[in-house]
Protein backbone atom coordinates (compact mmCIF):
# COMPACT_ATOMS: atom_id res chain seq x y z
CA UNK A 1 0.00 0.00 0.00
CA UNK A 2 1.40 3.47 -0.67
CA UNK A 3 1.59 4.75 2.51
CA UNK A 4 0.50 8.62 1.04
CA UNK A 5 -2.54 7.03 0.42
CA UNK A 6 -2.90 5.34 4.29
CA UNK A 7 -5.40 6.11 6.44
CA UNK A 8 -4.74 6.89 10.48
CA UNK A 9 -7.98 6.58 12.94
CA UNK A 10 -8.24 6.41 16.32
CA UNK A 11 -8.88 3.19 18.10
CA UNK A 12 -9.99 1.07 21.48
CA UNK A 13 -8.75 -1.87 22.15
CA UNK A 14 -10.72 -3.73 24.93
CA UNK A 15 -8.52 -7.42 24.98
CA UNK A 16 -10.98 -9.73 26.96
CA UNK A 17 -12.75 -7.40 29.31
CA UNK A 18 -15.51 -7.37 26.54
CA UNK A 19 -18.73 -9.78 28.32
CA UNK A 20 -19.68 -12.69 26.88
CA UNK A 21 -21.40 -14.54 30.02
CA UNK A 22 -23.93 -11.77 31.14
CA UNK A 23 -26.52 -12.99 33.11
CA UNK A 24 -28.57 -11.62 30.84
CA UNK A 25 -31.67 -12.97 28.87
CA UNK A 26 -31.37 -14.28 25.47
CA UNK A 27 -33.95 -14.93 23.75
CA UNK A 28 -32.08 -16.38 20.71
CA UNK A 29 -29.88 -18.67 22.05
CA UNK A 30 -27.66 -19.03 18.70
CA UNK A 31 -27.67 -15.48 18.96
CA UNK A 32 -25.72 -15.55 22.09
CA UNK A 33 -24.17 -18.93 22.01
CA UNK A 34 -22.83 -18.97 18.11
CA UNK A 35 -23.20 -15.52 16.38
CA UNK A 36 -22.60 -13.05 19.15
CA UNK A 37 -20.16 -15.56 20.99
CA UNK A 38 -18.04 -16.12 17.74
CA UNK A 39 -17.73 -12.33 16.91
CA UNK A 40 -16.00 -11.64 20.24
CA UNK A 41 -14.12 -14.11 20.80
CA UNK A 42 -12.20 -12.26 16.81
CA UNK A 43 -13.16 -8.71 17.58
CA UNK A 44 -10.64 -6.31 16.25
CA UNK A 45 -10.06 -2.82 17.90
CA UNK A 46 -12.54 -0.43 17.15
CA UNK A 47 -11.80 2.40 14.93
CA UNK A 48 -14.13 4.87 16.14
CA UNK A 49 -13.14 7.62 13.75
CA UNK A 50 -13.92 8.54 10.77
CA UNK A 51 -12.48 11.95 8.35
CA UNK A 52 -16.39 12.88 7.81
CA UNK A 53 -17.82 16.72 7.44
CA UNK A 54 -20.80 15.80 9.40
CA UNK A 55 -20.74 13.62 12.84
CA UNK A 56 -20.12 14.23 16.14
CA UNK A 57 -16.27 15.95 16.93
CA UNK A 58 -13.94 13.61 18.28
CA UNK A 59 -13.43 16.25 21.50
CA UNK A 60 -9.52 15.25 21.30
CA UNK A 61 -7.00 18.10 21.39
CA UNK A 62 -3.11 17.78 20.70
CA UNK A 63 0.01 19.23 20.01
CA UNK A 64 1.55 19.80 16.85
CA UNK A 65 4.14 17.46 17.81
CA UNK A 66 1.90 14.97 19.18
CA UNK A 67 3.66 14.73 22.57
CA UNK A 68 0.86 16.43 24.70
CA UNK A 69 -2.99 15.64 24.34
CA UNK A 70 -6.26 16.30 25.89
CA UNK A 71 -9.80 14.85 25.91
CA UNK A 72 -12.32 16.81 26.82
CA UNK A 73 -15.24 15.30 28.44
CA UNK A 74 -17.87 18.31 28.63
CA UNK A 75 -18.41 21.58 27.63
CA UNK A 76 -17.40 23.24 30.72
CA UNK A 77 -14.67 21.66 30.44
CA UNK A 78 -13.62 22.85 27.47
CA UNK A 79 -14.28 26.49 28.42
CA UNK A 80 -12.08 26.13 31.46
CA UNK A 81 -8.69 24.96 29.26
CA UNK A 82 -9.74 27.30 26.42
CA UNK A 83 -11.57 30.59 27.81
CA UNK A 84 -14.01 30.06 25.22
CA UNK A 85 -17.80 28.90 25.54
CA UNK A 86 -19.00 26.99 23.08
CA UNK A 87 -22.70 26.46 22.58
CA UNK A 88 -22.93 24.65 19.38
CA UNK A 89 -20.56 21.84 19.35
CA UNK A 90 -20.69 20.62 15.31
CA UNK A 91 -17.05 20.39 14.05
CA UNK A 92 -17.04 24.15 12.26
CA UNK A 93 -17.92 25.83 15.22
CA UNK A 94 -14.98 24.73 17.84
CA UNK A 95 -12.58 23.75 15.23
CA UNK A 96 -10.82 27.38 15.96
CA UNK A 97 -10.61 26.45 19.68
CA UNK A 98 -7.16 26.30 20.93
CA UNK A 99 -5.67 25.13 24.24
CA UNK A 100 -2.58 26.08 25.64
CA UNK A 101 0.03 24.04 26.55
CA UNK A 102 0.13 23.23 30.04
CA UNK A 103 4.21 23.54 29.54
CA UNK A 104 3.96 26.90 28.79
CA UNK A 105 3.55 29.52 26.30
CA UNK A 106 6.55 28.96 24.30
CA UNK A 107 4.94 25.34 23.85
CA UNK A 108 2.37 26.82 21.50
CA UNK A 109 -1.54 25.49 21.55
CA UNK A 110 -3.24 22.41 20.93
CA UNK A 111 -5.72 21.80 18.18
CA UNK A 112 -8.61 19.86 17.65
CA UNK A 113 -8.43 16.43 15.53
CA UNK A 114 -10.11 16.85 12.13
CA UNK A 115 -11.68 13.19 12.66
CA UNK A 116 -15.10 12.91 13.76
CA UNK A 117 -16.57 9.78 15.69
CA UNK A 118 -18.22 6.70 14.01
CA UNK A 119 -21.69 7.05 13.74
CA UNK A 120 -22.26 3.46 16.12
CA UNK A 121 -20.26 5.29 18.60
CA UNK A 122 -23.67 7.42 19.06
CA UNK A 123 -25.69 4.08 18.87
CA UNK A 124 -24.13 2.42 21.51
CA UNK A 125 -24.53 5.61 23.51
CA UNK A 126 -28.08 6.01 23.77
CA UNK A 127 -28.77 4.60 27.46
CA UNK A 128 -26.35 7.97 28.42
CA UNK A 129 -27.00 10.28 25.62
CA UNK A 130 -30.74 10.38 25.66
CA UNK A 131 -31.30 11.42 29.46
CA UNK A 132 -27.60 13.60 29.22
CA UNK A 133 -26.08 11.45 31.56
CA UNK A 134 -24.05 11.86 33.56
CA UNK A 135 -24.76 15.50 33.58
CA UNK A 136 -28.24 15.01 34.50
CA UNK A 137 -30.37 12.33 35.41
CA UNK A 138 -28.34 10.48 37.89
CA UNK A 139 -30.71 9.00 39.78
CA UNK A 140 -32.88 8.09 37.32
CA UNK A 141 -30.21 6.25 35.10
CA UNK A 142 -28.51 4.24 37.96
CA UNK A 143 -32.18 3.05 38.68
CA UNK A 144 -33.04 2.21 35.38
CA UNK A 145 -29.71 1.05 33.77
CA UNK A 146 -28.83 -1.76 32.40
CA UNK A 147 -32.08 -1.66 30.53
CA UNK A 148 -34.73 -4.14 30.86
CA UNK A 149 -34.33 -5.34 27.39
CA UNK A 150 -33.18 -4.12 24.12
CA UNK A 151 -34.72 -5.38 20.48
CA UNK A 152 -32.07 -5.51 17.79
CA UNK A 153 -32.48 -7.25 14.00
CA UNK A 154 -30.35 -10.20 13.11
CA UNK A 155 -27.85 -7.81 11.72
CA UNK A 156 -26.95 -6.09 14.14
CA UNK A 157 -24.52 -8.26 16.02
CA UNK A 158 -21.28 -6.18 14.88
CA UNK A 159 -24.01 -2.93 14.44
CA UNK A 160 -25.91 -1.28 17.54
CA UNK A 161 -25.65 -4.61 19.56
CA UNK A 162 -22.51 -4.59 19.60
CA UNK A 163 -21.64 -0.95 20.48
CA UNK A 164 -23.96 -1.04 22.92
CA UNK A 165 -22.24 -3.93 24.75
CA UNK A 166 -18.72 -2.01 24.20
CA UNK A 167 -19.69 1.13 25.79
CA UNK A 168 -21.45 -0.60 28.70
CA UNK A 169 -18.26 -2.60 29.11
CA UNK A 170 -15.91 0.49 29.26
CA UNK A 171 -17.93 2.21 31.59
CA UNK A 172 -19.48 -0.14 33.80
CA UNK A 173 -18.46 -3.71 33.19
CA UNK A 174 -21.91 -4.93 32.76
CA UNK A 175 -23.77 -5.56 30.12
CA UNK A 176 -26.74 -2.71 28.78
CA UNK A 177 -29.98 -4.84 29.09
CA UNK A 178 -31.05 -7.77 31.23
CA UNK A 179 -32.88 -9.47 28.13
CA UNK A 180 -32.35 -9.85 24.63
CA UNK A 181 -34.91 -9.64 21.58
CA UNK A 182 -33.43 -10.83 18.47
CA UNK A 183 -35.67 -10.46 15.15
CA UNK A 184 -34.36 -12.12 11.76
CA UNK A 185 -34.81 -10.15 8.46
CA UNK A 186 -38.13 -10.23 6.44
CA UNK A 187 -36.75 -11.07 2.74
CA UNK A 188 -38.58 -11.08 -0.55
CA UNK A 189 -39.56 -14.31 -2.02
CA UNK A 190 -36.93 -14.69 -4.02
CA UNK A 191 -34.23 -14.43 -1.17
CA UNK A 192 -33.25 -10.66 -2.15
CA UNK A 193 -33.18 -7.88 0.29
CA UNK A 194 -36.13 -5.59 0.53
CA UNK A 195 -35.51 -2.59 -1.93
CA UNK A 196 -37.73 0.58 -2.65
CA UNK A 197 -35.41 0.87 -5.44
CA UNK A 198 -35.72 -2.40 -7.01
CA UNK A 199 -39.32 -2.36 -6.34
CA UNK A 200 -38.79 -4.87 -3.91
CA UNK A 201 -41.38 -3.76 -0.96
CA UNK A 202 -43.74 -5.15 1.85
CA UNK A 203 -47.26 -3.44 1.05
CA UNK A 204 -47.83 -1.97 4.79
CA UNK A 205 -51.67 -2.83 3.87
CA UNK A 206 -50.07 -6.98 3.66
CA UNK A 207 -48.36 -6.60 6.54
CA UNK A 208 -50.79 -4.36 8.86
CA UNK A 209 -53.97 -6.27 8.23
CA UNK A 210 -54.62 -9.20 11.06
CA UNK A 211 -53.47 -11.88 8.94
CA UNK A 212 -50.66 -10.44 7.55
CA UNK A 213 -49.29 -10.40 11.20
CA UNK A 214 -50.51 -13.79 12.39
CA UNK A 215 -48.68 -15.08 9.52
CA UNK A 216 -45.30 -13.10 10.63
CA UNK A 217 -45.88 -14.26 14.32
CA UNK A 218 -46.29 -17.63 13.41
CA UNK A 219 -42.81 -17.05 11.08
CA UNK A 220 -39.03 -17.67 11.48
CA UNK A 221 -38.95 -14.00 11.73
CA UNK A 222 -39.62 -14.06 15.69
CA UNK A 223 -36.64 -16.72 16.39
CA UNK A 224 -33.95 -14.57 14.76
CA UNK A 225 -34.09 -16.50 11.39
CA UNK A 226 -34.44 -15.16 7.66
CA UNK A 227 -38.35 -15.10 6.48
CA UNK A 228 -38.92 -15.12 2.99
CA UNK A 229 -42.16 -13.04 2.38
CA UNK A 230 -45.14 -14.67 0.17
CA UNK A 231 -48.21 -12.98 -0.01
CA UNK A 232 -49.90 -16.70 -0.66
CA UNK A 233 -48.70 -17.27 3.11
CA UNK A 234 -50.68 -14.49 3.97
CA UNK A 235 -53.73 -15.75 1.95
CA UNK A 236 -53.31 -19.11 3.53
CA UNK A 237 -53.19 -17.86 7.03
CA UNK A 238 -56.61 -15.82 5.96
CA UNK A 239 -58.22 -19.09 4.51
CA UNK A 240 -56.83 -21.07 8.03
CA UNK A 241 -58.73 -18.58 9.85
CA UNK A 242 -61.83 -18.81 7.75
CA UNK A 243 -61.96 -22.14 7.53
CA UNK A 244 -60.60 -22.92 11.19
CA UNK A 245 -63.53 -20.82 12.86
CA UNK A 246 -66.33 -22.48 10.52
CA UNK A 247 -66.97 -19.09 9.00
CA UNK A 248 -69.36 -19.16 6.44
CA UNK A 249 -72.34 -17.40 5.05
CA UNK A 250 -72.47 -13.71 6.64
CA UNK A 251 -69.67 -14.68 8.86
CA UNK A 252 -67.25 -14.82 6.52
CA UNK A 253 -68.06 -11.71 4.86
CA UNK A 254 -65.53 -9.50 6.74
CA UNK A 255 -62.64 -11.82 6.12
CA UNK A 256 -63.85 -12.29 2.15
CA UNK A 257 -63.61 -8.13 2.16
CA UNK A 258 -59.93 -8.08 3.83
CA UNK A 259 -59.05 -10.34 0.93
CA UNK A 260 -60.25 -8.57 -1.49
CA UNK A 261 -58.90 -5.47 -0.38
CA UNK A 262 -55.86 -6.89 -0.33
CA UNK A 263 -55.43 -8.82 -3.20
CA UNK A 264 -58.02 -8.15 -5.25
CA UNK A 265 -61.22 -9.54 -6.58
CA UNK A 266 -60.32 -12.91 -8.25
CA UNK A 267 -59.27 -13.72 -4.06
CA UNK A 268 -61.26 -16.75 -3.01
CA UNK A 269 -61.32 -18.77 -0.02
CA UNK A 270 -62.35 -21.78 -0.96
Amino acid sequence: MNPSLSMISWKVSFGDRLIFDDGACWQVLFMKEKLFHNWLENARDWSLSRSRFWGTPLPIWISDDEEEMVVIGSIQKLEELSGFKATDLHHHHIDHITIPSKWGPKFGVLKRVEDVFDCWFESGSMPYGYIHYPFENQELFERDFPGHFVAEGLDQTRGGFYTLMVLATALFDKPAFQNFICNGLVLAEDRKKMSERLKIILLPQILLMNMGLLYLINSPVVKGEPLRFKKDGVYAVLKERAMGFGITGEGCYPAMVQCIQVFGPKCHLA
